[in-house]
Formats: C-alpha cells, sequence, structure tokens
C-alpha cells in the first residue's frame, strides 16, 4: 500500500511540475481537484514532494494565497531545518568536507523552503567562488510563497546582474507585485522584458483539458 502510495505521489507529483512549467493556472487547479491523490478522498498525504509541487504550482501560477494555505498544512516540521545545519555543520567542521555549490544549494532550498530567507540570503553571499543562477531561482521563488517582496527583488537584481534573467524570473516578480497590487511597477516588469528581448508575455496560457488526454 504504501509502495503504491508513494508511486501515485510521484506521478502527481510529475504531473503538477508540468503544469507549472506552462503557467496554467486554470489547468493547474483543476487538476487538484479533478485527482483523488490530492483532495476529496486523500488517498495521499499532502506532504513531501507532493506538496512542494503544488507549492510550486500555485507560486508560478500566480495563486500566492494558495501556495501559501498548501505550505501550512504540510506536515513535515521546521525542525528538520535545524537537523540540516547541523549535518552541514558538521560536514565542514569535523570532516574538514569544504562545501560546494550542490552542498549550498541543499541548504539553501533548506532554508528558503520553510521561510528562512534572510538567512539563506546572508549564506549565498557568504559564500566563497562563482554563484549558481540556480541557487538565487530557488530564493527568489520561495519569495513568492513568503510574500517577501524586498527579498524577491534583491534575487532578481542579483539574476540581472549575473545576465541570466529568464521569463519566469519575471514572472515570479511579477506575481508578487499583482499581489501586492503595484501595477506600475507589473508594467515596468512587461516592458523590461520586451527591452531584453525576452519574448514571452507575461500571463497564462489558455491550454483545454483534452489537451492533457
Amino acid at each position: 500500500m504504501e509502495k503504491h502510495r508513494a508511486l501515485g505521489n510521484q506521478a502527481c507529483s510529475t504531473s503538477l511540475h508540468r503544469i507549472s512549467s506552462m503557467k496554467d493556472v486554470e489547468q493547474g487547479i483543476g487538476y487538484r481537484y479533478r485527482n483523488p491523490c490530492i483532495i476529496g478522498k486523500k488517498c495521499y498525504k499532502v506532504e513531501g514532494y507532493l506538496g512542494n509541487a503544488l507549492v510550486d504550482m500555485y507560486a508560478k501560477c500566480g495563486k500566492l494565497n494558495s501556495a501559501r494555505e498548501v505550505f501550512d498544512e504540510l506536515k513535515m516540521k521546521p525542525g528538520l531545518v535545524e537537523e540540516g545545519r547541523q549535518y552541514f555543520d558538521r560536514m565542514i567542521q569535523q570532516y574538514n568536507i569544504k562545501p560546494d555549490i550542490k552542498h549550498y544549494g541543499c541548504m539553501i532550498d533548506l532554508l528558503s523552503r520553510w521561510g528562512f530567507l534572510y538567512e539563506a540570503y546572508e549564506m549565498i553571499k557568504t559564500r566563497s567562488g562563482e554563484t549558481s543562477s540556480v541557487i538565487w531561482r530557488t530564493l527568489l521563488g520561495a519569495c513568492t510563497v513568503h510574500r517577501n517582496m524586498d527579498m524577491a527583488e534583491k534575487c532578481f537584481q542579483q539574476l540581472a546582474e549575473l545576465d541570466l534573467l529568464k521569463d519566469a524570473d519575471y514572472v515570479l516578480l511579477s506575481n508578487i507585485y499583482a499581489e501586492a497590487e503595484r501595477w506600475d511597477d507589473v508594467e515596468r516588469l512587461r516592458n523590461e522584458m520586451v527591452t531584453a528581448g525576452v519574448v514571452k508575455i507575461l500571463g497564462y496560457s489558455h491550454i483545454g483539458e483534452g489537451d492533457f488526454k
């Protein structure tokens, strides 16, 4: 039973990831309500990969209230963050292992996922060596869930300085501005996308349900 449940969670997570990549809010929300693996019969727990996939989908679709709601329902405890800190410190101090970009990436993901955005930011800034755009993008994505506009702007600026901005970065920051009804900033980002030659238009696609059958 647990094996089938785990496989079901993975399948749902994969589907939600594909939907969030297309930023189709109507399709994404419809998927959640059509599939008992997520709600309704409650065949599977909304936690782990499945819970994270739901949060990611809602954030990318601009449904920040729903993203926060799912995040608050996750059963995993922030105590895992402290455990992660301990393993990270032990790796350095006890085993003399110099953390690489992948180790930092894991810590940034852990910290930002649970709302320790400023700690994650300081860890990135104090790290020596080249900074990966993936790390800044991870933190930017978490800012949408935790509605931290100030930190989101900092992450966006860092990505801009690295000259690695993608359309998804504009969308994430625009969603935060829209949530705060800062429409001038939404329009400014739209204009910056045009100037930078980013061809994708901010907004949502309109793919019908039949496209997924």
